[in-house]
């Protein structure tokens, strides 16, 4: 948090839009790339680690614009809580439970009603906004779509992480704040005190309630409670079918009359074949049946899930179970040259032979022999399997040496934008070639081709900003090599996968002249637009 405009443009670069926002009543956080040289003195290094962009803010309430002018110099200032725990927005608790960890606790005589998170958003380079967490300044809201509103109260629960709900009533959509991780005991009370807080302030009970096919998760429990308790439906709705829903609702696409392709590429959720699905595409037509109107088109290859949840934070597990397996073709021995404007020659030139090369020499030294002997064997017999893009991200990331184990969630993700940013800040989006070769079949994605793709160019020696540009890049491609496979014009993106801000610039840069492009408005791509996803996949598909 800066206490004025001048000391955070000593350190960041704050363009217009920023600007706009930073100054705007919301308030909220703003990822912005930090300067060379940074003249507060802020210890960007031990803040941000690796990375090149920091959340900032300016203070949003008289107590912070005070101690901040007080001060002279930025803060880091984080959320009052302790990790996986809600926010503590009464001075009792406070003192219960932050006096290990606090010097000292600032009371105040305003008391909070319902706790919120700050709001934080990140920008593309056309100064549009992405929203990465809505919350303060930002929601609860309505969200004006100009759908066709049933007359029909009903209550969609959301799903398990960047936890959210959507009460449809009296022909207005209302759509919650972030409310976190529902793993919590904490937080699944929170969760509750906001739901009861709004729907007793709208005197709604609702007439359906909506949730994920997930049987694990917090919300489908609740929800089926709920159901119950007021003799409702229950209706389920697959995770991913639900961010399409939802971006597809957002632009108020639902009643089209052209088919839409919907790229929804996140890390997790279950899928209706039992399998852990994350890279989807699926086509919207609503000239067809509604139990038809969403089709699942085409995905990336499935890959083994290791160790359960661990391997969300160990990014050498995805790398493994992507790449374990694979032997590579002979180097040729006519070597690609870097192009041109590059302005680089690869640096490892001189240890590629023509013998047979596997992803074991850049996978092993990442585990200790023990490791190694048991974790090759898991993906053999691992009976889950998944088809995640932030999986393959977190693959790539590792291969690269961005991350072998994270801190945390998206870290590896964020390291890997960082470095393909590196690239196009000395190049530009000039590159030749892609990772695409025999990867893009008619209804697959080959993941071990990519990777085996990705890995060939390490062996040749190219500098790995580099490749983790030409990765982003290929993903470009086979969106486009997809929406011509089956012949639609209209595509709609949502997922986690998609905050990245690099990500987007591409795609529009490089698709928009042939395609027509949609994107989250509003709502974040991340799972915060599950809720409303729900709802309005139940309204498209007549559930109502």
């Amino acid at each position: 948090m800066y206490p004025d405009m001048a000391t955070l443009q000593g350190d960041t670069e704050v363009p217009n839009a920023a600007l706009r926002l930073l100054q705007s009543p919301a308030a909220p956080i703003v990822l912005l790339d930090l300067l060379e040289a940074t003249s507060s003195g802020l210890a960007t290094a031990e803040i941000a680690p690796k990375l090149h962009k920091i959340g900032a803010m300016l203070p949003n309430a008289p107590l912070f614009e005070l101690l901040l002018h007080d001060f002279g110099k930025p803060i880091v200032a984080t959320s009052g809580n302790i990790s996986h725990a809600p926010l503590v927005y009464d001075d009792t608790t406070a003192i219960k439970d932050l006096s290990d960890i606090a010097d000292l606790i600032l009371t105040h005589n305003r008391p909070v009603v319902v706790p919120q998170d700050d709001s934080v958003v990140a920008l593309r380079a056309s100064g549009a906004t992405v929203v990465i967490r809505r919350a303060r300044g930002l929601a609860p809201s309505l969200i004006q779509t100009g759908l066709k509103m049933p007359n029909f109260t009903a209550l969609a629960l959301g799903a398990e992480m960047k936890s959210t709900f959507t009460l449809a009533h009296l022909g207005n959509v209302n759509i919650s704040q972030y409310l976190g991780d529902l793993s919590g005991f904490d937080v699944q009370e929170r969760y509750k005190l906001v739901l009861s807080h709004l729907t007793g302030l709208f005197q709604a009970t609702p007439a359906a309630v909506i949730g994920d096919l997930h049987p694990g998760y917090f919300t489908t429990q609740l929800g089926q409670e709920l159901a119950e308790q007021w003799q409702v439906p229950w209706v389920t709705v697959q995770h991913h079918k639900a961010h399409f829903a939802a971006v597809l609702a957002e632009n108020n696409l639902l009643g089209t009359d052209e088919p839409v392709l919907g790229v929804v590429w996140d890390g997790t959720g279950l899928g209706e074949d039992g399998q852990i699905w994350g890279g989807e595409f699926f086509k919207y037509h609503y000239q067809s049946l509604p139990q038809h109107r969403f089709t699942r088109y085409a995905h990336f290859d499935y890959f083994p899930v290791l160790l359960g949840d661990k391997m969300a934070l160990e990014p050498r597990l995805s790398a493994l179970a992507v790449g374990g397996a694979l032997r590579l073709r002979s180097v040729p021995n006519q070597l690609r040259s870097v192009p041109n404007q590059l302005g680089s020659v690869p640096n490892r030139l001189g240890s590629v032979t023509n013998q047979d090369s596997t992803a074991t020499e850049w996978l092993k030294e990442k585990f200790t022999d023990k490791e190694w002997q048991l974790y090759c064997k898991i993906p053999a017999i691992s009976p889950i399997k998944t088809a995640s893009v932030g999986r393959i991200f977190d693959a790539v990331a590792s291969l690269l040496g961005c991350a072998d184990k994270v801190s945390y969630e998206g870290e590896a993700a964020m390291l890997l934008e960082d470095k393909a940013r590196s690239y196009a800040r000395q190049h530009g989006y000039n590159i030749t070639g892609d990772y695409c070769h025999d990867v893009v079949l008619p209804n697959n994605i080959h993941t071990q081709k990519l990777f085996q793709n990705i890995i060939q160019d390490l062996n040749i020696g190219y500098d790995k900003s580099y490749i983790a540009f030409k990765f982003h890049w290929s993903l470009v491609k086979i969106i486009a090599a997809v929406a011509d496979n089956c012949n639609v014009k209209k595509i709609a993106f949502s997922g986690g996968v998609f905050q990245n801000t690099l990500l987007l610039d591409l795609i529009t840069e490089q698709l928009s002249p042939n395609y027509q492009l949609y994107f989250h408005q509003q709502l974040s791509p991340n799972d915060e637009n599950i809720s409303f996803g729900q709802w309005a996949y139940a309204l498209a598909t007549d559930q109502f």
